[in-house]
């Protein structure tokens, strides 16, 4: 999901390849050395192959690379926030799951109480009815909740 080291590589060539691209470049004739290649005119005669960038040309570049950092500030901006919603929907999902193991022994431990009040000998037949009604309804409520 880390995308704005190849973004920043990429505009720094852009950046370099612009800036080299506004300097003029000069072909000189000479009887010694032939033709040659410059960033430096030989002398008054030498023909300007490239014409250095004009005012307007820089100034569009300057406004050109003030919006590219500017999409990539709000790019940056945007995978900032994308990693926190993530964040903050895990950490949900985990509170979640553990009030639910909580509910699920609180449930376990419930069924397991009235188990054993319904597995008592001693009480009267009416109260064995409705112990043992007690406990099929906390047994349905755990099955329906935990498993």
């Amino acid at each position: 999901m880390h995308f704005t080291q190849p973004v920043q590589l990429t505009s720094a060539l852009f950046l370099l390849l612009v800036s080299l691209s506004a300097q003029a470049i000069y072909k000189c004739a000479s009887t010694q050395s032939g033709i040659t290649y410059s960033d430096i005119p030989c002398n008054a005669s030498a023909e300007k192959l490239k014409q250095t960038a004009t005012q307007s040309e820089n100034s569009s570049l300057k406004d050109q690379q003030a919006r590219e950092k500017a999409e990539l500030n709000r790019l940056q901006n945007l995978r900032e926030l994308r990693e926190r919603q993530d964040t903050q929907i895990l950490h949900m999902q985990q509170r979640s799951l553990e009030a639910k193991r909580k509910r699920c022994q609180a449930l376990a431990l419930d069924k397991k109480w009235k188990q054993e009040d319904a597995s008592s000998l001693n009480l009267p037949l009416k109260q064995q009815a409705q112990a043992q009604k007690k406990l099929r309804r906390a047994t349905e409520k755990y099955q329906a909740s935990c498993e």
